[in-house]
């Protein structure tokens, strides 16, 4: 996008809520935030913009009051922008909530208290009664939780949709002045993003100001006013949103047409078969009886509503799920617990996962990241060969991640280490690659450059997609696997490429 020089905007019919003058902000040790002046006024909504590692969080981190301000000041003018009255909603804190309950296994192990989960009904227990302004909506998003039974479930065993969910009543029903919206969309099912939406359409127009972060034009809400654009730490335009420049958002390719499905003899190996597979957790069942087959050649694509159990599918097929065992699962042609090493199962399979992102939380460089890809561990122990190095460069390389490769893997936006776990899981050229929404949090160049890596990487490897997102298929797709809503008793379906997501 073409340089704009910023158009301050200058209203006296509004008061101001938070006023940024010069403000610089850092992240450890490096600034991610310049010199930026900005003036949030009541009465206007901004879509903060801009590509992967624009500072986007950082200054969403500096409003809430999580990150201090190095240089220049950050003024509140109201008790509405008073940092305890900042809602503030991301895959970040979605990520801190998840590390805190992984912390506490060892004592739960010492303790033999294994129950000692928490749950949903926790997270929302612990904020102050709901406020006035906002009971219709945080009774919608409860009566929504109750129905789907996520009240009761652990929050370890809810999908990224399903947390995001929880994750809007609980900051919601604290009743925020200002609401800092960080991707809300990603990971959520259509009929999902719809709600919410509508939701956040009501709460502005009832007064609360929102902030939405966000790569995708279609995501703009409706009452949206005002646009702040990011590169590199620096405003690139600021002003409403119709001024916004042409070329803000850069467009995908359209969704491949697709071909059906080639006939392909029925007497290819299989490379997964599942035999009546069930999962459930207590009382609450992901799904029964699945049947499901995947042979040589073939590309799947699986889909379906939040909490079907995509990721629980995909965890069964990586053995990172305990019931796996319990189950009739075969891969390359061998059952899941005939006496195969979890290690035998993971040299052959690379994978990229929200729940992976989660806990690989080692302070170690981006390109070390990637080596470990060829030891299938969180961390590095081993010492990489002079052919794996490069192999590792290459896919730096090829994913445009040269000017992260030797930068802590911790300090990287969400979007920046979930390029690196691409590269981490492809660089051993696995037989078998497992994407679980491979493009969330990307902006959009980085989301082409995706696509257009895994269609290369399918011409030597096989490959299962998960996404929400019909225009982020890559072409090489050749199957879908759609799973039915949870307790709707409905059966998967399974269809030819270029039928509808």
């Amino acid at each position: 996008m073409s340089q704009v020089k910023p158009t301050p905007v200058r209203s006296r019919s509004h008061p101001r809520l938070i006023s940024l003058e010069a403000v610089s902000i850092r992240l450890r040790d490096r600034r991610v935030i310049r010199d930026l002046d900005w003036v949030l006024r009541n009465g206007e909504h901004w879509a903060v913009l801009g590509p992967n590692g624009a500072g986007k969080t950082s200054l969403a981190r500096g409003l809430a009051g999580e990150l201090a301000v190095v240089r220049g000041r950050l003024l509140r003018h109201t008790r509405q922008a008073a940092p305890s009255r900042v809602g503030y909603i991301s895959f970040e804190r979605h990520q801190q909530l998840l590390v805190r309950e992984f912390q506490r296994d060892p004592a739960r192990e010492f303790s033999g208290n294994h129950d000692d989960y928490t749950r949903t009904r926790d997270l929302l227990a612990t904020d102050p009664p709901a406020a006035a302004l906002h009971d219709d909506e945080i009774s919608a998003f409860r009566a929504h939780l109750e129905k789907n039974q996520l009240t009761s479930r652990g929050i370890r065993q809810l999908s990224t949709g399903e947390m995001r969910k929880v994750l809007i009543t609980r900051c919601l029903q604290a009743g925020p002045g200002i609401l800092i919206l960080d991707e809300p969309f990603d990971g959520l099912d259509q009929p999902a993003r719809r709600i919410i939406a509508d939701i956040l359409q009501r709460i502005m127009a009832r007064g609360t100001t929102v902030i939405l972060i966000t790569h995708r034009q279609e995501e703009l809400l409706p009452g949206i006013t005002h646009a702040l654009v990011l590169n590199r730490g620096r405003d690139q335009f600021q002003g409403r949103l119709a001024d916004l420049p042409a070329g803000t958002f850069e467009a995908l390719p359209p969704p491949p047409a697709g071909a059906p499905a080639p006939a392909l003899p029925s007497r290819r190996p299989a490379v997964i078969r599942m035999a009546d597979v069930t999962v459930r957790y207590g009382p609450t069942v992901v799904f029964r009886d699945l049947n499901w087959t995947v042979r040589t050649r073939e590309h799947w694509a699986v889909v379906g509503p939040n909490g079907a159990g995509k990721s629980t599918l995909m965890a069964l097929v990586a053995a990172d799920h305990p019931q796996a065992y319990a189950n009739r699962i075969h891969l390359f042609g061998r059952r899941r617990g005939s006496g195969e090493s979890i290690w035998e199962i993971k040299q052959r399979i690379g994978m990229v996962s929200f729940d992976q992102q989660v806990r690989y939380r080692k302070p170690i460089s981006a390109f070390n990241v990637v080596l470990s890809g060829f030891f299938d561990t969180l961390g590095l122990y081993r010492r990489a060969t002079a052919g794996q190095q490069r192999q590792a460069r290459r896919w730096i390389g090829r994913l445009n991640l040269k000017a992260l490769a030797q930068r802590p893997f911790i300090h990287l936006s969400h979007g920046e280490r979930r390029l690196v776990l691409l590269a981490r899981a492809a660089v051993k050229e696995p037989r078998l690659l497992i994407l679980d929404e491979p493009c969330q949090g990307l902006d959009a160049a980085n989301r082409r450059r995706v696509l257009t890596e895994v269609d290369r990487i399918a011409a030597g490897s096989q490959l299962i997609y998960v996404t929400h997102h019909p225009r982020e298929l890559p072409r090489c797709i050749t199957h879908r696997l759609r799973l039915p809503a949870p307790g709707s008793g409905g059966t998967p379906e399974i269809t030819a490429a270029g039928k509808s997501v």
